[in-house]
């Protein structure tokens, strides 16, 4: 797995009272408009680059961005722009590698020829594969893995692990409509896998599995893997008598009242230890 570094963009925010968030967009060798790629990024005034929008582009060169605020019903300002050399490009990996065996021996201080202490070596060993991110992680009890779609594992126990945010998810929906409150409830009560630590996921965390450049079964925006039945799904933020959805089919946030279950669906979530 290939590594670059990350950049942070910052802006002022809009001096209006109403904005929910703003959205990003971009364009290789400039050029960028209300048409180019985008992604929402949330009520903040900074957002690090790539790691937190999964779908911004892995480029060498330059890159033009632009900002727009989003209020409460949808409207977009004006775009900020300015043109940067974001350089987010990895160089080629090492190639032909061979291992040669030497006639000379390596003395392991400690080592027990009886096989008493033997076992540090191979303990070594497999702390290295759980550490190794394209295996499966060690909380990951007895499952098999049986399909990959980029970073996203899907297990036989109906969850999927986004192994860039160490988050594990119901491979589904709870499947109907459901307010605020009993989606919580669903959440946490939720025992997939064998799992007792579920919960409701962010705003944030929910805003992460959107991917414009994608399409599920069910025809939204993130990754086939996952299967939503219906386009928003309950996250743990409330305002007084409102609470916060994601809408996986527009990319957006918004907050209906706690009541509302109609198109609102609980999509439990856990850490992956």
């Amino acid at each position: 797995m290939a590594k670059v570094k990350k950049r942070r963009l910052r802006w002022e925010p809009s001096t209006s009272s109403n904005i929910i968030g703003y959205k990003l967009y971009w364009a290789e060798e400039g050029g960028v408009n209300y048409d180019s790629p985008c992604a929402m990024i949330g009520n903040v005034a900074e957002v690090v680059l790539p790691e937190q929008v999964p779908s911004f582009p892995i480029v060498k060169g330059s890159i033009e961005l632009g900002i727009t605020a989003i209020n409460e019903i949808g409207n977009e300002s004006d775009m900020a722009t300015f043109s940067t050399p974001f350089q987010f490009s990895v160089p080629d990996a090492p190639t032909r590698l061979g291992l040669e065996a030497l006639k000379e021996y390596h003395i392991c201080l400690g080592s027990s020829t009886d096989g008493e202490n033997g076992d540090s070596a191979n303990d070594t060993t497999r702390s290295d594969l759980e550490a190794d991110p394209d295996n499966p992680p060690s909380s990951v009890p007895s499952t098999r893995e049986v399909r990959r779609d980029s970073r996203f594992i899907a297990y036989d126990n109906g969850t999927v692990i986004d192994t860039q945010t160490n988050l594990m998810w119901a491979a589904k929906d709870n499947g109907d409509n459901i307010n605020w409150q009993d989606a919580k409830n669903y959440c946490e009560n939720y025992r997939g896998g064998g799992y007792t630590d579920w919960r409701m996921p962010t705003q944030d965390e929910l805003e992460r599995l959107y991917d414009r450049s994608v399409k599920s079964n069910t025809g939204y925006h993130l990754t086939t893997l996952m299967t939503l039945t219906a386009c928003s799904s309950w996250a743990s933020e409330t305002h007084g008598s409102e609470a916060a959805i994601f809408d996986f089919y527009f990319g957006e946030r918004y907050w209906p009242p706690q009541s509302n279950n109609v198109s609102n669906r609980a999509l439990p979530v856990r850490s992956v230890k």
